[in-house]
C-alpha cells in the first residue's frame, strides 16, 4: 500500500514531493509510473466492456482513448468481446511511448529556451 501513500503525499503537497523525488533519481518516478499504468491498463478494459466508454472526461490518460477507439473501431469487429485484452497491452505500450515522447519534447522545448538541465528534469 505504500503507492497509496506515495499518490496521497505527491496530492497533498506537490511541490515538496517533486522537489524530494528529484534527490531520488529517475527509477522510484518511473516505477510508480508504471504501477499506476498498469492499474489503469488493467481496470480500463473492464469499464470499456461494461459500457462506459473511454473519453476525455472518463480518462486520465491519452492513450486509454486512443487504444479504445482503436479496439472498438478496428478489434472489436474481428475479435469480439476479445478485444478488450488487447486493449490492455495497447494502453499500457502507449502510455511508455508517449510518456518517452513527451519528456524528449519537454527537455528539447527547455533546452532551445536557454535550459542547461538533464533530460530527467523534463
Amino acid at each position: 500500500m505504500d503507492i497509496f501513500r506515495t499518490l496521497w503525499a505527491m496530492l497533498m503537497n506537490p511541490k515538496e514531493f517533486f522537489n524530494g523525488i528529484r534527490v531520488e533519481g529517475w527509477k522510484p518516478c518511473f516505477v510508480f509510473f508504471v504501477c499506476v499504468t498498469l492499474v489503469i491498463s488493467v481496470v480500463t478494459p473492464v469499464v470499456n466492456f461494461l459500457g462506459i466508454e473511454s473519453t476525455d472526461l472518463s480518462s486520465s490518460y491519452q492513450a486509454q482513448i486512443i487504444a479504445y477507439n482503436f479496439a472498438k473501431d478496428s478489434l472489436v469487429p474481428l475479435y469480439g468481446d476479445y478485444a478488450y485484452m488487447f486493449e490492455t497491452v495497447l494502453i499500457f505500450v502507449l502510455s511508455l511511448l508517449i510518456l518517452v515522447f513527451i519528456t524528449l519534447f519537454l527537455h528539447a522545448v527547455y533546452t532551445i529556451i536557454g535550459g542547461s538541465g538533464p533530460i530527467l528534469n523534463a
